[in-house]
């Protein structure tokens, strides 16, 4: 059976590395089906270095810009290894499935590029594109970022498994800052009513 062709994913607005990913909407997906689909397609069809993969990742609710990459290498074991935007948890190695090695329960996966198919469509104006975390995240000094993570050890750790991946402490501190405040903001929306919210160095919830 020939090889289905993909779209020149490269070539669309939304996906090109020059976009902003704030400034499109990005088609929610189901992970698990996913990966039954890849899995099903890499049976089929196996990965070679060279081809095109997209590396998906969800952040609280929401379906963040897609990477479109080439597969760097193929791992003895049959892995595919991408280098890819998405490393801040998840690992440069992927299963066939489409799951990451690394970080298993991560919302990072990787799906052939042939069965990505979903335009990204354009938010129409400055409210949509406005991103609230952001706002917050400026606000937030390390003594907030300390007591939202319930103590001085978290906040080390936090930092140093984001720094393992080549970050300068001020990007790791600023990408903290964004994913906590994110967190706030999905909390504050109820997007995840009923999570374990974040506590502080007392136990006591925070919002």
């Amino acid at each position: 059976m020939e090889r289905p062709k993909a779209i020149h994913l490269h070539k669309i607005p939304g996906l090109m590395p020059d976009c902003d990913g704030d400034m499109y909407h990005y088609k929610y997906r189901n992970q698990w089906a996913d990966y039954q689909e890849t899995q099903k397609f890499y049976q089929q069809f196996p990965p070679e270095i060279g081809q095109t993969v997209v590396v998906l990742r969800t952040f609280w609710q929401e379906m963040l810009k897609p990477h479109v990459v080439e597969i760097e290498v193929i791992h003895e074991r049959g892995g595919i290894i991408v280098n890819h935007n998405h490393q801040d948890y998840a690992g440069t190695l992927f299963l066939r499935n489409g799951q990451n090695w690394k970080a298993k329960r991560s919302q990072t996966w990787l799906v052939p590029a042939e069965l990505y198919k979903d335009i990204p469509k354009k938010k129409e104006d400055r409210w949509e594109r406005y991103n609230h975390s952001e706002m917050i995240a400026e606000e937030l000094n390390t003594n907030d970022l300390i007591n939202m993570l319930g103590g001085q050890e978290r906040f080390k750790s936090a930092i140093d498994n984001m720094m393992e991946d080549g970050r300068t402490y001020s990007e790791a501190k600023k990408l903290l800052a964004l994913e906590l405040a994110s967190e706030k903001e999905a909390m504050s929306t109820g997007f995840i009513r009923g999570a374990t919210r974040t506590q502080n160095r007392f136990g006591k919830r925070l919002y």
